[in-house]
């Protein structure tokens, strides 16, 4: 037996070689994969960077009567402008050159409670206003009540927004509307829905895609071709939104997963997945990024966090899947952005 014990020394000191090298290895394989993870995010936010700087394309949000845009190196919301002064614009949409602002609005003294509601406006009800970003040409539109999800036609022609069912003679509930800016009229989308959102129209802006939210929690993408007066169910999902470049349509089948699908219905195909989701994805104007918001994950949070419900704006590049998030959001944040080339 004693003459073993060497013999059985050296075999364990060779496992345990073995064992110190596979762990060296391990970690260094796991820090270059950090270290390339950071550099892809590192480069990801270098291209939003550059694109700002280039064509001054901006992620933007309207909320609280103010315009401002996502300041990507200190991950912070910058105020670019107040756009109404007397009054609340809870929230609203920019056309995609910046140049108007279509928004729900309770007109002055406005909202009189910190959780403001229709109830909450001692003028009237919420409707629709319109107005330029310096305050100028403000129009309104009292009869078209409770608007929201708002989507500007890329040429500003037209606006498409849900607003309440009692403003176009129908019973309790919301209706997808379209305004025709050159006639001031406004045209029922054909159907019958308890509620629209997410609307969003096709470059060519013959076509809007939207999701019918049914009794039962039961949502469906749908196209409606505002030329021909035509309806075309898509998916079963929420959240649509069009490619800027036409050729995708990208929505949620699920809490946690976007997928694209054609216009046409065909080649339906997971995007990717991601923490419980809380928004549609915002296309940047190249087809090439998208933004959205979702709930920060177990890693994402101090401890003192775990029990809270936290969000984050993240980018990803479409090409490889990398990601990095601009904002920490908590749940009384608005979570609705854009991209914009600003003119304010």
């Amino acid at each position: 037996m004693l003459r073993n014990m060497p013999f059985r020394r050296a075999k364990q000191s060779a496992a345990l070689k073995w064992i110190i090298g596979g762990v060296v290895l391990c970690t260094c394989v796991l820090i270059a994969e950090v270290l390339v993870h950071i550099r892809k995010n590192m480069s990801l936010r270098e291209e939003v960077l550059k694109m700002q700087r280039s064509n001054d394309s901006h992620l933007s949000q309207v909320s609280n009567n103010k315009i401002f845009s996502v300041d990507v190196l200190p991950r912070s919301l910058k105020e670019e402008r107040q756009f109404v002064s007397k009054g609340t614009a809870n929230f609203g949409v920019l056309s995609r050159d910046g140049a108007e602002v279509a928004f729900s609005y309770c007109a002055e003294p406005g909202f009189t409670h910190p959780s403001p509601n229709v109830t909450d406006c001692p003028a009237g009800n919420l409707h629709l206003g319109i107005v330029r970003p310096d305050g100028s040409g403000f129009l309104e539109y009292n009869n078209w009540t409770s608007p929201y999800g708002m989507c500007w036609s890329h040429d500003k022609s037209k606006l498409a927004l849900a607003v309440s069912d009692t403003s176009i003679g129908k019973p309790n509930g919301h209706r997808l509307v379209i305004l025709d800016r050159n006639s001031g009229t406004l045209r029922e989308v054909a159907g019958d829905y308890p509620s629209t959102s997410s609307e969003c129209w096709s470059p060519d802006d013959k076509r809007i895609v939207f999701t019918e939210n049914k009794v039962g929690g039961i949502q469906n993408v749908l196209i409606f071709n505002w030329e021909q007066g035509k309806m075309q169910y898509l998916v079963r999902g929420s959240g649509a939104s069009w490619s800027p470049e036409g050729s995708l349509i990208a929505f949620s089948n699920s809490p946690d997963s976007y997928s694209t699908i054609r216009p046409d219905g065909t080649g339906e195909k997971l995007l990717f997945s991601t923490t419980v989701g809380g928004s549609e994805l915002w296309w940047s104007p190249d087809s090439q990024y998208v933004a959205y918001v979702s709930a920060r994950g177990f890693f994402e949070r101090w401890p003192d966090e775990y029990f809270i419900e936290l969000r984050r704006l993240r980018i990803r590049r479409l090409k490889d899947g990398a990601e990095d998030w601009l904002l920490n959001l908590s749940t009384s944040d608005p979570i609705d952005f854009q991209w914009v080339t600003p003119k304010f």
